[in-house]
């Protein structure tokens, strides 16, 4: 769930992707920082396409133009189509490729871009395991676009699910992690919306204990804390 262009900052709204290097937003676990593979040239090394991808979009992210995001995503998904499956690293990738949808969908406004990042992070949610540190950021953002979906098409269904993924990156999350508040007031917000929905009391009460813990657990000088 990375901020788009003409998007308000809000709670959960990450804006880095994952891999080596300078990093916003949830922990995301490092990439390899392999800049070239042993033997293999840049263009055909994994590791090598998702770094320019990550540099890409950090200065579309410092600058606010995404022209770059095209490229992005074509290093991205040759990244991904060059991983094995078995590779941990290809989970990354995916997480990075669904961010650089998202991107384009805020820029273009195309709504396959929306559902190509909701795949994307689909994908890579499957592909880490329990347990993994990832995997909570993985629902997160799984959650995120989703919930987005339902912002964009009034999908109640797509709500439902992105609660359901935003309620494990809120239990899953480490207790000291300092992005901790911004899953529970994300998970909160949601829940708190699927309440008013579908008339369900409990869903709101959820919602609303979730957002005073983000509140409670939230350092003092957490710029985001007036939005929690």
């Amino acid at each position: 769930m990375l901020e788009g262009p003409g998007r308000p900052e809000g709670p959960g709204k990450p804006r880095r992707l994952e891999g080596p290097g300078r990093l916003d937003g949830p922990e995301r676990p490092r990439g390899t920082g392999r800049p070239d593979g042993p033997g293999r040239p840049p263009s055909d090394d994994p590791a090598a396409l998702n770094a320019r991808a990550i540099a890409l979009m950090r200065r579309a992210e410092d600058t606010g133009a995404y022209a770059p995001a095209d490229e992005a995503e074509r290093l991205l998904s040759r990244a991904v189509s060059l991983a094995t499956p078995r590779d941990p690293a290809r989970a990354e990738y995916l997480s990075n490729l669904g961010r650089v949808y998202r991107d384009l969908f805020h820029r273009d406004r195309d709504v396959a871009m929306l559902g190509n990042a909701i795949a994307a992070h689909r994908e890579a949610l499957t592909a880490t395991r329990d347990g993994d540190p990832a995997r909570p950021l993985r629902h997160f953002n799984l959650g995120n676009v989703l919930a987005e979906k339902h912002e964009h098409a009034a999908d109640r269904a797509a709500l439902d699910e992105a609660v359901s993924h935003l309620r494990a990156a809120a239990r899953t999350v480490p207790a000291g992690s300092r992005h901790r508040p911004m899953y529970l007031a994300t998970a909160g917000t949601a829940l708190c919306e699927a309440s008013e929905l579908n008339g369900n009391d409990a869903l709101f009460a959820e919602g609303v204990a979730l957002l005073r813990e983000a509140v409670a657990s939230a350092a003092p000088d957490d710029p985001r804390w007036p939005g929690y």
